[in-house]
């Protein structure tokens, strides 16, 4: 326990490494319809009879996400106001969900270039519980349970999401008892 209080910097880089890993895994797939006669090429995998994926990272979505946006905005000519409205509105849950998992990678770069201030510690637990509740409900609804080896990079966040919350809360109840 000791060496994990005295060591914060080192465990919080390699779990950051492993939550950027993590992001670029694949999270899911885009379908493409594919009858069962014919095979799937590659890189796309058979789901199930007619339909074929192709693994997909999270950062696509934040990619398309942005770009929907600035296609949006660009095509309607929009000012400022204009912009925060439409990021407010159509795009909102999705946006705070894909903010949500990258907000325990902001908070760890924090804690390790700023140090161990108690109020950012305490955030960054935060987003880690809710990052990995949050996959472990999207895990108990996934249409492909079959495919969680070939999508490992929503299996490494959540490892390393779950991990660090363990850890920070470990050093954190021995720090409190010092």
């Amino acid at each position: 326990m000791f060496w994990l209080t005295a060591h914060k910097r080192i465990w919080r880089l390699l779990f950051l490494v492993l939550l950027i890993a993590g992001i670029y895994g694949p999270w899911g797939f885009d379908r493409i319809h594919v009858p069962s006669p014919y095979p799937c090429s590659l890189p796309n995998i058979r789901l199930d009879e007619n339909f074929c994926g192709l693994p997909l990272s999270i950062t696509w979505g934040f990619t398309e996400t942005i770009r929907g946006i600035l296609t949006v905005a660009a095509a309607e000519s929009m000012n400022m106001m204009g912009l925060a409205r439409l990021i407010l509105s159509s795009f909102t849950h999705f946006t705070l969900i894909l903010l949500l998992f990258a907000l325990p990678i902001i908070t760890a770069l924090i804690l390790i270039l700023h140090g161990d201030r108690p109020y950012w510690r305490i955030a960054h637990m935060i987003f880690l519980g809710l990052t990995a509740g949050l996959i472990l409900f999207a895990l108990i609804l996934m249409p492909y349970p079959r495919m969680l080896g070939v999508l490992w990079g929503i299996s490494v966040y959540l490892g390393a999401t779950a991990g660090m919350l363990l850890v920070e809360a470990l050093t954190w109840t021995s720090q409190k008892r010092i």
